[in-house]
């Protein structure tokens, strides 16, 4: 009996043990339910939290979806607009370059046909320069048999005053020889005045015109000149032009189908650069600032420091007529 109530008592100790585990690990798993009802009471607050911050995110996320949507919508509107404003920017623009290069075409003839009546004003110059220094070698050799004449009959006519002197009693023939010397003396003086006269007219055209000849032959060195530095500008614009149209071309094709680029600028097709040819041929031709090409249909006039000097009239025909063309 002693040994089944020391059993008993161990096993009721035993048991005692048990539950006294029992009740601390019921303790302890209290105290773990009432921290796991803490957690997730602070994660269901969290959830609300995340919930309501789900919402605004979803508002917000539709507000810009919305904002997105009228964007797009503006965005592609505008890229039309553009697309149609560069289609038609890019049409004017070929307009304005092919009537560039018209009126640069024009401006062209208009430059090689007056160009032209310069050259053959030159000609007509240098005819008449000749024409004038043949007639003022003329008239020098004439002055001089006057002059020699002149002095022949001055010769003669002392002579006879000598001998008229001499003679004690003059006769009729002798007064009347001595007469016709003084009249001959005095035709012979209007010649020489009239030749001198002559001279000097000669001698200022052939002047006048180797002067006008000289500016001429400047005027054209400057035009000359003048149309090479265009030139070289030109061909520097046609390279950076044709830099341009390959940079273009290398971009690839445009990003809107169906448009092509615009060619490039044609060859004198640069109105700057017309305008400055215009300009340049005025001024070397002695035009007037307003006019900017001579009429075909009227004589060509150039401008010099005393006047106009047309062409098509005599030039050397009397001094009275030069002084009217100068």
């Amino acid at each position: 009996m002693e040994k089944k109530l020391l059993i008993k008592s161990k096993e009721l100790q035993d048991s005692q043990d048990k539950c006294h585990k029992m009740e601390q690990e019921m303790t302890r798993l209290h105290r773990r339910v009432s921290e796991v009802e803490a957690v997730l009471s602070q994660k269901e607050v969290e959830l609300k939290a995340s919930e309501t911050q789900r919402s605004l995110l979803e508002q917000d996320l539709a507000t810009y979806i919305t904002e997105c949507s009228s964007l797009k919508r503006s965005l592609e509107q505008a890229r039309m607009e553009v697309s149609q404003e560069d289609d038609k920017a890019l049409q004017l623009l070929h307009d304005i370059r092919e009537q560039s290069r018209k009126l640069q075409e024009i401006k062209e003839q208009e430059y090689q046909a007056q160009v032209e009546e310069m050259r053959l004003m030159m000609n007509q110059l240098e005819e008449d320069l000749v024409s004038a220094r043949r007639r003022s070698d003329l008239y020098e050799s004439e002055l001089r048999e006057s002059r020699l004449a002149a002095e022949e009959f001055k010769r003669k006519a002392t002579e006879s005053q000598h001998k008229l002197m001499k003679a004690k009693d003059p006769g009729k023939p002798e007064v009347g020889e001595y007469s016709k010397l003084e009249k001959i003396n005095a035709e012979q003086q209007l010649k020489i005045q009239e030749l001198q006269e002559k001279l000097e007219k000669a001698v200022k055209a052939s002047t006048e015109a180797t002067e006008l000849l000289q500016n001429i032959r400047q005027a054209k060195e400057r035009a000359e000149r003048e149309l090479e530095k265009l030139q070289n500008r030109e061909d520097s614009s046609e390279g950076i032009k044709k830099k341009l149209v390959e940079a273009e071309v290398s971009r690839g094709p445009p990003a809107r189908g169906g448009r092509t680029p615009v060619p490039a600028w044609p060859h004198g097709g640069d109105s700057d650069l017309g305008r400055a040819k215009a300009q340049a041929l005025q001024k070397h031709l002695f035009l007037p600032s307003d006019q900017t090409a001579l009429p075909s249909a009227n004589p060509v006039a150039f401008e010099r420091p005393g006047g106009v000097f047309p062409q098509g009239e005599d030039r050397f025909a009397t001094a009275t007529s030069r002084r009217k063309m100068f």
